[in-house]
């Protein structure tokens, strides 16, 4: 496969770099692996692929901080405290309640 084991732990690295050094920005999503970044070169399967790495082992990581963080995908990883998470999914008043809780039960680690 093309993505190497670097690639995605150089993206572990800089996450844990972030959490660790206090730089995570708490007041947005922390974005890594978008399409827009890598599309010219990869397919979006390939790059589906590496994002499903990275959630692996970006939830491996963030299961020393129970309850908070959520990690979740579209057209990027995104990496929010789960209050963020929260404000994102019931402010956009898109989902049903039953919904959002299936989301949170799938993406907040």
């Amino acid at each position: 496969m093309f993505w190497d084991e670097e690639y995605i732990y150089e993206k572990i690295e800089d996450l844990k770099g972030m959490i660790e050094n206090n730089t995570f920005d708490k007041t947005k999503c922390n974005n890594f692996i978008s399409y827009d970044e890598l599309e010219d070169e990869y397919s979006h399967n390939e790059i589906g692929y590496a994002q499903e790495m990275f959630i692996q082992k970006a939830r491996e990581y963030l299961s020393r901080y129970p309850k908070q963080y959520a990690i979740w995908c579209d057209w990027c990883v995104h990496v929010a405290t789960v209050d963020l998470y929260r404000d994102i999914m019931w402010g956009k008043g898109n989902y049903q309640e039953n919904y959002i809780k299936i989301r949170e039960n799938r993406d907040i680690v």
